[in-house]
């Protein structure tokens, strides 16, 4: 197990930009040796987030490519990470945790996995949760 879990906006900016911090890893995950780390939950609000800013075609585009990576694993999920998903939802509420983002520090967890984010409050719950997170402010995905 191991590998990289990249928050929906890293996703969606990759498209055209991955910061150069996150470079390495990014094409690590995509065409190297690790392990590209997926939900279907997660996978749909890439869509939505990318539908918005390149329209449908090219969001599904993307999304199938990223899906048929030789290193991509998605996630199946069932009662075990839906439950801790819900308690890590409730129990980082603070922080302004989304449910995607719960299950998503939950499968970090299972996996082994690094999260990459922009999100502050995925970052504060990583900490917390004991799964290590990788932050850039979201203006860092700007070009």
């Amino acid at each position: 197990m191991g590998g990289y879990l990249f928050d929906t906006m890293v996703h969606v900016h990759a498209y055209d930009n991955i910061p150069e911090r996150w470079y390495k890893q990014w094409k690590d995950a995509t065409v190297g040796n690790k392990r590209l780390i997926l939900s279907e939950l997660l996978i749909a609000e890439i869509l939505y987030q990318m539908i918005q800013e390149k329209g449908d075609a090219a969001a599904t585009d993307r999304i199938l490519w990223v899906k048929s990576r030789q290193n991509t694993r998605i996630v199946a999920l069932d009662d075990k990470i839906a439950f801790a998903a819900g308690r890590a939802y409730i129990k980082f509420k603070g922080y302004g945790l989304s449910i995607v983002d719960s299950f998503s520090l939950v499968i970090a967890k299972e996996e082994k996995a690094e999260i990459f984010t922009t999100d502050p409050g995925l970052l504060k719950a990583g900490d917390d949760y004991g799964v290590k997170v990788n932050f850039l402010p979201k203006k860092a995905l700007k070009r």
